[in-house]
């Protein structure tokens, strides 16, 4: 009797045992039921009652955010899988998503404890990891990082069981679902036009890296790129400023300009900017470094710097080239010079190669950006007309004479107008293109709604200031007055209420500051206010 009680005992045991097996093994589903072409089965294999797709029930897949316009590589994205039957209780799914080939499209990763990845033969599959619980529905969530480029379409396969959670295999119903996903077309990144350097900051500081560290380099061509310039110094930094073209030095030398790019007070840029784009007319200044009178350069052929509208994969080639001569006076190898003349032809490519987002030691969030990579060949030559000691006589004799090829990478974008890094490659010894970076010149400036504005209401002195500035205006309207230092740091914010406001710079450190106004969110004036504590 107890040998029978114990026998009793102990079958019984094995049976709870057995039950109990049964439903671990199944409260956490099985990898490859998924219905898809490479599983070529699904949960019916052993929840057999019914009909595959039958007794009114249904499993659905949907994502945040919509997958409708298809995907974006490498985003990603959150899938639910609801599996749908009244009256049932006790909810399963197995999920794959499979790509050309029937290997894995993207990754599956779970995003809480009702679901896990399981990896058998065969692609990666996402199960349930105990039962879902619920009155006639449940969903199941996790993340799904969507394929590389040009992956193409991926196609997601579910299966969903519906049970009535008695442990057994039995009055259970199945169901399978697919859903096919297109890759997203490529975005073409952000388009340059004529408005976005129309609305360039009257004036503004350059900084230059002249001695860049090896972190710094142009980066991939492509679409969606990083490019992270936050490593860059500002060893020197430029003021620069737009001048109406006849005001600027020997601005008569360039009468279709309309507009002019004064570099450092020393250099003169003028331009012919349309909505087609903007052309180099010329430059002028201490262009042989012996003091006044300066120089000008006018281009034959004018230099095209970008077209509009400019956008991934815009083109253009050009051929600009100058013949100038200068007056001279000085010697030469001993002999004295009348005279200098330089000639030079230069043959550009230029390609948009490249979108995505440049970030600054500024700006970490970064700018939306297109990338123009140049490619410029140079011929140029030198002569010096020179005197005979003995015969008083002048002419021409040939100095110099190169081929050289140089590379340059400028970062556009709309935000701020304009370019904000150029990074300039130097020809090596030979004249050919290099890998080498000469300098680097990046804007400091944070986006701030800058525009160019000039109201002659509006008085800023004294300029260099010590201990304090004073702002005097007509209008009545309130002002925002914000000064940055040449980093682009903010270092001063001040609300500007009446007519005439006194504010104190006295903790300013010594140097250059750029002070803009705003009203409603608009700049109406920038200066550059020297600070001399």
């Amino acid at each position: 009797m107890k040998l029978k009680k114990t026998i009793t005992l102990s079958m019984a045991a094995l049976f709870a045992l057995g039950l109990m097996s049964f439903d671990i093994l199944y409260s956490t589903g099985e990898a490859d039921y998924t219905g898809s072409p490479i599983d070529g089965a699904d949960c019916t294999s052993c929840h057999a009652d019914f009909a595959l797709n039958t007794g009114g029930g249904s499993v659905t897949i949907a994502s945040s955010p919509s997958l409708a316009s298809g995907y974006t590589a490498g985003a990603d994205y959150t899938i639910s899988v609801t599996v749908t039957k009244s009256g049932q209780s006790a909810f399963g799914f197995g999920f794959e998503a499979l790509k050309s080939g029937n290997t894995d499209g993207g990754i599956l990763s779970a995003i809480n404890a009702g679901s896990k990845s399981l990896v058998v033969a065969g692609p990666t599959n996402m199960v349930h990891d105990g039962s879902g619980i619920g009155s006639g529905t449940f969903t199941f969530t996790f993340n799904w990082k969507a394929p590389a480029t040009s992956t193409g379409t991926v196609t997601f396969y579910a299966a969903g069981n519906a049970t009535d959670d008695d442990g057994t295999a039995s009055g259970d119903y199945v169901y399978t679902s697919s859903l096919v996903v297109n890759e997203a077309a490529a975005a073409a990144g952000i388009t340059i036009t004529a408005a976005d350097y129309t609305n360039l900051p009257a004036s503004n500081f350059q900084n230059i890296d002249t001695l860049p560290v090896v972190a710094i380099t142009p980066g991939a061509a492509g679409a969606n790129v990083t490019w992270d310039f936050t490593a860059l110094n500002a060893n020197l930094n430029v003021a620069n400023e737009l001048i109406t073209p006849s005001t600027g030095l020997l601005g008569s030398s360039f009468p279709t300009a309309n507009m002019c790019l004064n570099q450092g007070n020393t250099d003169y840029l003028y331009f012919d900017q349309q909505l087609s784009g903007i052309d180099l007319l010329g430059y002028a200044g201490d262009l042989l470094q012996n003091g006044a009178p300066f120089e000008a350069v006018v281009l034959s052929n004018p230099e095209t710097v970008i077209t509009f509208p400019s956008t991934y994969t815009t083109s253009f080639n050009d051929v600009s080239a100058y013949d100038a001569s200068y007056a001279y006076n000085g010697t030469y190898s001993g002999i004295q010079v009348d005279s200098v003349r330089e000639k030079e032809t230069i043959t550009i490519t230029s390609l948009i190669d490249g979108y995505g987002t440049v970030i600054t030691p500024t700006y970490a969030t970064g700018y939306p950006c297109i990338r123009q990579n140049v490619t410029k060949v140079s011929v140029d030559s030198t002569w010096a007309k020179i005197v005979n000691p003995l015969s008083g006589l002048h002419y021409w004799i040939s100095t110099s004479g190169t081929t050289s090829t140089y590379r340059s990478f400028t970062y556009i974008t709309n935000v701020i107008g304009g370019p904000i890094v150029d990074i300039q490659m130097k020809a090596d010894a030979a004249g050919n293109a290099n890998t080498d970076i000469s300098e680097v010149k990046w804007n400091p400036a944070t986006p701030v709604g800058i525009a160019k504005y000039s109201n002659s209401d509006i008085r800023v002195y004294p300029n260099p200031a010590s201990e304090y500035l004073i702002i005097n205006k007509t209008s009545k309207e309130n002002l925002n007055v914000v000064m940055y230092d040449v980093m682009g740091r903010e270092v001063l914010n001040s609300a500007i209420n009446g007519q005439s406001t006194k504010i104190s710079v006295a903790s300013l450190a010594n140097g250059t500051y750029i002070l803009k106004m705003f009203n409603k969110g608009a700049i109406v004036q920038t200066n550059n206010i020297i600070i001399n504590n």
